[in-house]
């Protein structure tokens, strides 16, 4: 996770500011997959989108507001109960 924010967003985490949250197992068309959902308590820097070809923007939204058939959605909702 450190590398990809840097990678992705510009910003920098520290090892100690990260809590694991949920470990999901999932098969999709013959891969298998485990999906690691974890927390920054908090991080340095300004958020960039370092790849705009890849994504076209960043937001925040509410749960609520996210399509709930979404995988990642459903596990978010688990986490946050």
């Amino acid at each position: 996770m450190i590398r990809e924010a840097k990678e992705e967003l510009d910003i920098d985490i520290d090892p100690s500011d990260l809590n694991l949250l949920h470990i999901s197992h999932r098969i999709s068309i013959g891969r298998v997959y485990f999906d690691t959902y974890l927390k920054a308590a908090k991080y340095s820097g300004e958020l960039k989108n370092n790849e705009p070809d890849k994504c076209s923007e960043i937001v925040f939204k509410q749960i609520s507001d996210c399509n709930p058939d979404d995988f990642d959605i459903q596990v978010l909702e688990k986490i946050a109960q």
